[in-house]
C-alpha cells in the first residue's frame, strides 16, 4: 500500500512540474503576441495559463489590458474588477482607474464617477499621511 502512495506522489509532483512549465510558455507566447499586436491569440494563451492558475493577480491584469487593447470593454470592465478585488490596487494602482474608465465606455455613467473619484480620495490621504510624519520628525 505505501509504494501506491508512492506512485501517486511521484505522478502528481510529475504532472504539477510539467503544467508549472507550461504556465510559462502559455505566459511569455501570450506576451509575445500582445506586443506584436494579435490579440485574439493573446487571449487564447492567456485563458489556457488562467485554467493552470487562476490566482495570480498578474495573469488576470494582463488579461484586462489585452481585453482593453482588443477592445472589448465588456469583458475588460470584468478582469479589472476582479483585479481590483484581490488586491485593491497596492499592486496596479491604476486598475480602479482604468475599472472606471471601462465602465464609462460601456455606457454605466454613474458607476464610473464612484471609481473614478476613489483615487484621488486615496492619494490625497496618503499626502496626509505623509506630511503629517514628515511634521513629527522634524518636531
Amino acid at each position: 500500500m505505501s509504494r501506491l502512495y508512492l506512485i501517486l506522489a511521484l505522478t502528481f509532483c510529475t504532472f504539477s512540474a510539467f503544467s508549472q512549465n507550461n504556465l510559462k510558455k502559455y505566459l511569455k507566447f501570450a506576451q509575445e503576441q500582445s506586443q506584436k499586436g494579435d490579440y485574439f491569440h493573446a487571449l487564447k494563451y492567456y485563458k489556457k495559463a488562467m485554467e493552470i492558475d487562476s490566482n495570480t493577480v498578474d495573469i488576470l491584469w494582463q488579461v484586462a489590458e489585452t481585453y482593453r487593447a482588443y477592445k472589448d470593454y465588456r469583458k475588460a470592465e470584468y478582469y479589472y474588477a476582479k483585479v481590483y478585488d484581490r488586491e485593491e490596487a497596492r499592486i496596479y494602482p491604476s486598475s480602479l482607474l482604468n475599472l472606471g474608465l471601462m465602465q464609462k465606455q460601456n455606457g454605466n455613467m454613474r458607476r464610473p464617477l464612484k471609481h473614478l473619484r476613489k483615487p484621488k480620495r486615496n492619494i490625497t490621504k496618503r499626502k496626509r499621511v505623509i506630511c503629517t510624519k514628515k511634521r513629527r520628525k522634524n518636531w
